[in-house]
């Protein structure tokens, strides 16, 4: 189930290192396929800041387990779109109101197969309050709407 390399990789973790990626991974969200990925925002980087305090994101990336490019999305593009973040589901909307950064790209990053395969194992548990924070302030910067969806 899991690959060569990320077992080769897994290895050469020592346990700070293992550590600090159970609590950045703590803040990826998964999309309808379950890949994850992490919005680069103001609330994500302080909540970040907060709880590891080196740069584990540029540590992560140099060692192959994100993506070394930004991507992004744009709030006039997000109806329907799936965003779990555990066992919470959000589902995108576009804003009601017209607001006028709505076309501002809103980047994140992407884990890699490797970051991947690792997070799935790494025993993440849910920032509380984080998920919320993040779609109120993305919804206050540009109007990236995000509804939890009720459990059936």
């Amino acid at each position: 189930r899991y690959s060569k390399r990320t077992l080769n990789y897994l290895r050469t973790m020592d346990k700070p290192e293992a550590e600090a990626f159970t609590v950045y991974a703590s803040f990826a969200f998964t999309d309808k396929n379950g890949w994850r990925f992490i919005f680069q925002d103001e609330v994500t980087q302080s909540r970040i800041a907060e709880t590891i305090n080196a740069d584990f994101q540029g540590h992560f990336t140099a060692t192959g387990l994100l993506n070394p490019t930004l991507k992004a999305m744009f709030a006039s593009k997000i109806d329907d779109r799936i965003y779990n973040y555990f066992d919470i589901r959000f589902i995108g909307a576009q804003a009601e109101v017209k607001h006028a950064h709505i076309e501002a790209p809103i980047p994140f990053i992407i884990f890699t197969q490797i970051g991947q395969q690792l997070a799935e194992i790494a025993g993440c548990t849910p920032v509380e309050g984080y998920a919320e924070d993040v779609f109120r302030q993305l919804n206050s910067d540009c109007g990236f709407n995000a509804i939890e969806a009720k459990k059936p």
